[in-house]
């Protein structure tokens, strides 16, 4: 069974001792690995999220989160195992979130 927390050590994820060093380190920590605005409005959010998610899946703890939000709303979330791939991942939802065209609300009719 994999541990249920981790920590970064050289960009690396390695298990935490336990929930009291997790915690420490997680308030400690800069957790963001890359944040961009893009000029459509929307962000691009990599961070180290320190546990699992899912663990239902096969392979390691994907403990690196990407986000593209517009507003609060999420337009889509990619997991990963390690930074680099995070890394790498996160410029790929940048170049994905660039070509994203923002569709105009719909204007509600007025009624009398």
């Amino acid at each position: 069974m994999q541990a249920p927390f981790f920590i970064l050590e050289d960009h690396a994820p390695t298990p935490a001792t336990n929930v009291d060093v997790w915690l420490q380190w997680m308030v400690r920590a800069n957790r963001r690995l890359k944040q961009d605005q893009l000029p459509n409005g929307l962000w691009v959010s990599t961070v180290f999220l320190g546990y699992d998610p899912d663990r239902r899946h096969e392979g390691p703890p994907r403990v690196f989160e990407t986000v593209a939000l517009r507003g609060a709303a999420p337009l889509a979330v990619q997991r990963y195992a390690t930074w680099d791939a995070a890394d790498a991942g996160h410029r790929q939802l940048v170049q994905r979130m660039r070509r994203y065209r923002l569709r105009e609300q719909p204007r509600r009719r007025r009624t009398a």
